[in-house]
């Protein structure tokens, strides 16, 4: 069989709650905050929330595409609780809890933005060494010679100190970080994230049947300081009190998370169905997903907005990098 090559790092079965009917051929449409406009057609769940290569690995004796295997099969148990809670509109229990738990975890620790972060912060590190290692002749060719002796780089060419100090001043290279270093990390946070979120009492907004749709996005965890008023100095933390999680399971469910106050259902109104929206977009990395070609949130001054109105206030810009030659 050929080796899976796009993988989901947002479930396909999860973006399907997010369709205006969750059947095999459900389409979802999706407002792109970079292009500021609703993609021309609604979109199959297979095409969106995807990175080629995500969870690949490079191990003996595993296929590349191992991991990716492994979580399909959580995401088919996961599919069925879901569904299960969307049909019941009530909160699990015991091994359905946990499952649920373990969706909203790899959901927060593993995404292409959170990467991004781990990337650019090895990115700095390894420029720093490489910076101190070349500060001086002496202690460029002492690295050197320190590494052939460990069996490092014995059949690269020689490269002198001052071709090499050029190359690094003039930034003629790039640094890759792959999968090696994120996926080994993601697993080892999953542990605290799952059991942080254990601790939490959660609160199911079930939308009234005429006050409008929660909307989805491609960094569906939205952890966020529980008075965006008080907002501090340092982003909020999965450990941290005076937090909480916002995580939509469906176009018409949604969980929230604190550490403060008790377990409850509450059935959402019109407003609370617009200020969670806003708290999914403000989270979002660059699209929003809906079960149609609109939905409401608030504005910075307090009133209800339609999405014609969103890129006044979440438009994304790209910032283009310049290209760097190896």
């Amino acid at each position: 069989m050929a080796t899976a090559r796009q993988h989901h790092y947002i479930p396909q079965f999860y973006l399907k709650g997010f369709a205006r009917k969750p059947h095999k051929t459900a389409k979802v449409y999706v407002f792109d905050l970079h292009k500021g406009a609703w993609l021309p057609h609604p979109t199959n769940p297979k095409n969106i929330g995807t990175v080629r290569d995500f969870n690949r690995i490079n191990a003996e004796n595993l296929p590349p595409d191992s991991l990716e295997t492994s979580l399909s099969a959580f995401e088919t148990e996961a599919a069925r609780v879901i569904r299960y809670i969307c049909e019941k509109r009530e909160m699990p229990e015991a091994d359905e809890w946990l499952c649920t738990v373990n969706l909203i975890a790899l959901l927060s620790v593993r995404n292409p933005r959170v990467r991004e972060g781990h990337a650019d912060f090895v990115k700095q590190i390894a420029e720093q060494i490489t910076g101190l290692t070349l500060a001086t002749k002496e202690r460029w060719e002492s690295s050197v010679k320190q590494m052939k002796e460990d069996g490092y780089g014995t059949d690269l060419p020689d490269i002198s100190y001052e071709e090499m100090l050029k190359f690094y001043e003039e930034k003629r290279y790039d640094i890759k970080v792959g999968n090696g270093l994120f996926i080994p990390a993601e697993f080892h946070a999953l542990e605290t994230v799952i059991n942080t979120l254990q601790a939490r009492k959660w609160t199911l907004l079930v939308a009234d049947d005429c006050a409008g749709h929660f909307v989805c996005c491609d960094h569906p965890v939205r952890l966020r300081w529980s008075d965006p008023a008080g907002e501090k100095c340092f982003p909020p933390g999965h450990a941290v009190a005076g937090t909480e999680i916002v995580f939509p399971l469906s176009k018409e469910l949604v969980l929230i998370g604190t550490f403060e106050g008790s377990q409850r259902k509450i059935i959402a109104d019109r407003k609370v169905i617009a200020m969670v929206n806003t708290a999914i977009i403000e989270g979002s990395d660059r699209q929003i997903y809906s079960p149609i070609n609109e939905f409401e949130f608030y504005s910075t001054d307090g009133m209800i907005l339609n999405s014609s109105d969103v890129l006044r206030h979440f438009k994304r810009i790209d910032h283009k990098r310049p290209s760097r030659k190896r």
